[in-house]
């Protein structure tokens, strides 16, 4: 009996050494938004517009691989023009015409027969690639692992 006892005192024991009280179990978590900006030179209109460019590159992408079409691209991608650049230098005069480039490349995308899928989405990756090339080439790795690679030629 003693024993018992004993053993019942040790585990009565551990158990109120173990026990938290309720202020103590509740953890505060904090989420904090995350102001990292991932272009070295801060975000500009127009950064943050390609970015969004890339995002529907990306699930572009994704479509054609499956021979999805969408029949449409944000209207918001016409304020190419007007977005404010990160460096003022960036909108010289041959970055109009590679605005147009793009907007063209999308235009004849979004009206590709399946058989032109593949080459049009290209085309819009493509424009993308030549514009970067003369003003920001950063980018330019990334946006060439969009490509798609056919498989007949």
């Amino acid at each position: 009996m003693t024993k018992i006892l004993v053993t019942f005192f040790i585990f009565l024991i551990i158990i109120s050494s173990s026990r938290v009280s309720r202020s103590q179990q509740v953890q505060t978590f904090h989420f904090h938004k995350d102001t990292t900006d991932i272009n070295p030179n801060g975000s500009s209109e127009l950064s943050v517009l390609m970015r969004k460019m890339y995002d529907h590159a990306v699930a572009a992408r994704k479509d054609v691989m499956i021979k999805k079409l969408e029949n449409t691209f944000p209207k918001e991608f016409l304020s190419i023009y007007t977005a404010k650049p990160t460096d003022s230098l960036t909108k010289n005069p041959s970055f109009n015409p590679f605005a147009d480039g793009y907007i063209q490349s999308l235009n004849t995308f979004i009206a590709s027969s399946q058989n032109d899928l593949v080459q049009n989405y290209n085309g819009i990756v493509n424009a993308c690639i030549s514009c970067h090339s003369q003003h920001c080439p950063g980018p330019v790795p990334k946006m060439k692992k969009l490509l798609i690679v056919s498989s007949t030629k």
